[in-house]
């Protein structure tokens, strides 16, 4: 299922000015999690009720319990 969504805020938090769109979307969707690898410029832990996680701490967060 899709969702359109349309950022309501402009942010300027990261330094790599583009990847602050990330976090609009993020925060507009009300997402639960924001995954990336990229953590040169995403140094956040969460941007509003978002949790951001590296790909191998959503995995290990995340995968079936054996």
């Amino acid at each position: 299922m899709a969702i359109h969504t349309q950022p309501k805020e402009k942010l300027n938090i990261i330094s790599d000015e583009p990847d602050n769109r990330f976090l609009e979307l993020a925060m507009a969707s009300q997402a639960d999690y924001l995954i990336t690898g990229n953590w040169n410029d995403f140094k956040l832990d969460e941007i509003g009720k978002t949790i951001i996680l590296s790909p191998g701490d959503y995995w290990n967060f995340h995968r079936p319990k054996e």
